[in-house]
Parts: C-alpha cells; structure tokens; sequence
C-alpha cells in the first residue's frame, strides 16, 4: 500500500493512502464544498494523529520506542514491548490518546470562543468542527469494545487471566453500540464496533487444534537453536517460525519469537524480525540484546543504544550485549562512552578491535589514554 513515512517529535510515522482516503470521505460528509471538504479531511488527519501522540509520548516516558501508522479505519500507536510497564501504566498509556484528543478540543473550543461574536468564517468553523470531532470521538473511543481504547483499558485492568470475560463483553459492548450507531445513521461507526466486537472475540476465543505436547514444543525449538548455532538460517526461522503458529504458551512463544528474529537478522532481513517481534503481545517481553541489534540493522543506532544502555543499568551485563552497544555508541559517534565501555571488556576483545574503537573514540573526541596503555602492555 502507498505510504509517506516521516519522523515527527522523534517517533517514525506511516502515513497510509487509506487514511486520506478515510479523512477525505469524512471531510466531504461535513461540507460538500471543495475548499471545506479538504479542510474537514486535514482536520480529521490532525486529529487522529494528535490521539496518536498521546499514546506515543506517554509510551517513550515509561520507557518503549513507539511508532504511529495512520491507516484506513484511523490510526495505531505499537511499540517492541522489552519490560513490563505494569497494569496501570498499560491504562495510562491507552487513556493517554483520548486525553490528547479531548485536550485539542478544549483549546479548539477555547479558540472559537475568543473569535469575534458572530463570526462565520473558515477559521470558526474549523474550530467547531475540530471541537466536535475530537469530543464525539473521545467519548466513542472510550466505549469497552476492542480494538478500542476502551476496550484495552478494560482487558488491561481485568488481567491476561480473563481474557475470555474481557472478549466476551467487547462481543456485547460491540453489537450493542453498532445498532445504536445504526440506528441513528451512522454507519462508519456502526460496521467499525460491530466489527471491533466480533472480530475481538473470535480472535481471543479460538482454539487452535494443531496442540503439541510441551515436550514436542521444546525439540523444536531445540532444533531451530541448533540450526541456527549451525548458522542454517533458513531452517532456523522455518522451525522456529512454525513454533508460532500453534497455541503456544507465551514463554515457548517468545521464545520461538526471538529464534525467527535472530536468524531474520543474521540473514539481514531486519523487516521480518521486526513483524514477527511486532506480532508478541504487551505481556510478552522482547530481550533487549535483540531489539538492540534489530534497532542497529535498522539503522537506528541511538534508539539501540538508549535500549542497550537501559539494560546495563538494570543489570544485563552481558559481554556480547555490551559489545553491541560499544559498536552502536561509535556509530551515533558517542566515543567517550564508547572508550570508556571498552575497558571493562579489554581482556576479552582481539587486539585488532580494541585497536579500531581506539581509533574511531579519538576521532569522536575520547580520552584514549588508558586503552592506549592497555595496548602497550607486552603480549
């Protein structure tokens, strides 16, 4: 699907032809005429993508790189979950959107009401119609049907544990709020919850026949670590890949998860380790050496290394993570951290490479004297 993708405020952004597509039917429905058509259509654009924000900034403040897709049926806020963020944060976070949404109506009817009495023109009635999209739509969203807000907020404070209870009153939430949108002539909205609400069900509800034993699950997975060591790539992510695609239990799953990703990279198709990483849900948490490698494939390497150093802080001290993130600090030419992270795994890198990342930190401005000193000790 065409698409325009950009950064705004640091978080990557997709801005799918659905979505015009979508803002320009609605922008049509609120005034015929060409000129406030197009308005009508950027204003729902802004709208959706200010929701949108809500969600990405408070995610990035508790810790997650979040990215914004608006598509044709409004907008998505995800994000590679790597720690749990807890129940209420997980609410905070979703309630987020709509709060954004309902604080640009304020200033938008704050806006109208500082206009001169009487005033008609497109400035005042961009006003009124971004103050009635934004509350309609804050007040809609917040309905306990998934897909939407409302719907998160509820399986987040019912828990993983009552899914089912959770799917089971979207179903009734959903279809109750389609009629009564139907009924009232509202279509979009009418097929958007009915659908929300089935669709939410069924995928929570289904049970998948094909249903290994824990100990088929785990020679398959030991299969695809085993390929993978052998650096059969292939294979690798074919084993692990199937692992995903029965009911597996969440541990096993993220563990079949990482298997795909990691031979994705190694084979350098980063897009495919990021859908399958994408694929996890919240609960689920991502290791942090991987999504830094993911990051770093992608060319992101101050997001790799804000999650890599996040890691050393709470404890990962492992040698290959702290590696990646030396290679990762050089590339977003932080060389003093860099320099300075080289010497507490001096012992155990080739000479060759402490000699590079000597070369590259006084490049960047590093002190080097102490590696230098490292380098000059008899062999």
């Amino acid at each position: 699907m065409m698409s325009l993708r950009f950064r705004l405020f640091g978080f990557p952004v997709e801005l799918q032809f659905g979505a015009l597509l979508l803002a320009g039917l609605i922008g049509f429905s609120f005034d015929p005429a060409p000129r406030r058509a197009l308005l009508g259509g950027a204003l729902i654009l802004l709208s959706i993508l200010v929701h949108e924000l809500g969600h990405a900034f408070t995610a990035r403040r508790f810790g997650f790189l979040p990215k914004i897709r608006l598509h044709t049926f409004g907008g998505l806020t995800s994000w590679v979950v790597t720690h749990d963020p807890g129940r209420w944060r997980t609410v905070g976070i979703t309630l987020a959107g709509p709060g954004a949404g309902f604080a640009l109506a304020c200033v938008a009817a704050l806006g109208q009401a500082l206009l001169p009495a009487g005033s008609d023109g497109d400035l005042s009635w961009a006003l009124r119609v971004l103050t009635l999209i934004n509350l309609i739509w804050t007040a809609i969203n917040l309905l306990p049907v998934l897909p939407f807000d409302g719907g998160q907020v509820m399986l987040a404070v019912l828990g993983p544990k009552r899914a089912k209870l959770g799917a089971t009153l979207s179903l009734v939430f959903g279809l109750v709020a389609a009629a009564a949108f139907a009924q009232r002539g509202w279509w979009m909205a009418a097929v958007m919850f009915g659908m929300g609400g089935v669709s939410s069900y069924l995928a929570i509800s289904r049970q998948v026949q094909l249903r290994p034993t824990e100990d088929q699950l785990e020679a398959l997975l030991l299969r695809a670590r085993r390929a993978l060591d052998a650096g059969e790539l292939r294979e690798a992510f074919a084993l692990a890949r199937l692992a995903t695609g029965f009911e597996t239990p969440l541990p096993a799953r993220a563990r079949a998860v990482e298997l795909a990703s990691w031979a994705a990279l190694q084979g350098e198709e980063p897009s495919a380790a990021r859908a399958l990483i994408e694929q996890l849900p919240k609960e689920a948490r991502v290791d942090p050496y991987l999504l830094g490698a993911l990051l770093d494939a992608e060319g992101r390497p101050h997001e790799a290394a804000a999650v890599l150093r996040r890691a050393r802080t709470a404890g990962d001290l492992r040698p290959a993570l702290t590696g990646l993130l030396i290679k990762v600090l050089l590339a977003a030419e932080q060389g003093p951290e860099a320099v300075q992270l080289t010497m507490t795994l001096a012992p155990g890198l080739a000479r060759e490479d402490l000699e590079r990342i000597r070369d590259e930190g006084q490049r960047l401005g590093a002190d080097v004297s102490a590696l230098q000193r490292w380098l000059n000790q008899p062999a």
